[in-house]
């Protein structure tokens, strides 16, 4: 006896970057948030920032450095990034 089944299986966008949320696990708007790009390389990411006030930073661990980005960001933030291995970005929320 065979058995035939069919799964129907949607195909979704795949979120990576879980962290890059608007809410944190407290169910709160976070004060600040890190995205750490691990060896994904994206030239271009949109970020799904609260509608808030944020500062960025870029962190770049090749050169044990951080480097303030210019400008204010909030809600979705479309950035051109470096495409280096392993860099992060930490947006501080601002008053």
């Amino acid at each position: 006896m065979v058995i035939s089944i069919e799964i129907a299986v949607q195909a979704k966008p795949a979120v990576y970057y879980l962290n890059a949320s608007v809410m944190n696990q407290a169910g709160t708007q976070p004060e600040e948030n890190l995205d750490y790009m691990d060896f994904h390389q994206p030239i271009v990411y949109d970020f799904p920032l609260p509608d808030y006030k944020f500062a960025g930073e870029l962190i770049n661990p090749w050169e044990i450095e951080i480097i303030p980005m210019h400008g204010i960001f909030g809600g979705k933030t479309t950035l051109k990034l470096t495409g280096r291995l392993f860099q992060a970005l930490r947006f501080r929320r601002v008053p």
